[in-house]
């Protein structure tokens, strides 16, 4: 599949460094959050009995919380249960359509979770992104995926 080779010790040791560091400072954050949650009485107002099968509350000013039980409870079992039971059952079909299959099962998960305004947020950036990888400039690849990254949260409708 091509040519092997280790990367060079330098570079190996600069990517332990930032991995360290991210960890060391991500490490930190928990450690300041959970120290600032000590006092749980003012939080008993937002939590509320949630997943009762689990045994836990759920705390409703969560947003994931509020999310799936909300915009998401309708079509979560057709999202989920597509990604083996369709993959499965199109293997078994039509092996040689199987990657058009996909692209029309995951745009319909996408307009039915997300809405069809996402979906040409998603497709605006896979555009961005084929265009600035045919450019062949790494920095440019590494920009836009990290401005597409960012713009996730945005919302288009």
């Amino acid at each position: 599949m091509g040519i092997k080779t280790a990367l060079p010790a330098a570079e190996l040791g600069l990517y332990s460094l930032v991995l360290s560091g991210a960890l060391a400072y991500a490490g930190r954050g928990l450690l300041e959050a959970s120290q600032d949650g000590a006092h749980r009485k003012a939080f008993r107002e937002s939590v509320r009995p949630g997943w009762e099968y689990l045994g836990r509350k759920m705390d409703v000013a969560d947003f994931e919380w509020v999310m799936w039980f909300t915009n998401f409870r309708n079509v979560i079992v057709f999202a989920l249960s597509g990604h083996v039971l369709f993959a499965k059952l199109c293997t078994m079909v039509a092996p040689q359509l199987r990657s058009w299959m996909y692209a029309v099962y995951g745009v319909l998960a996408v307009v039915g979770t997300m809405g069809p305004w996402y979906l040409l947020l998603l497709l605006g950036h896979c555009m961005v992104l084929y265009v600035a990888s045919l450019l062949g400039q790494r920095w440019l690849c590494l920009a836009l995926g990290l401005a597409s990254l960012a713009s996730f949260k945005v919302d288009p409708g």
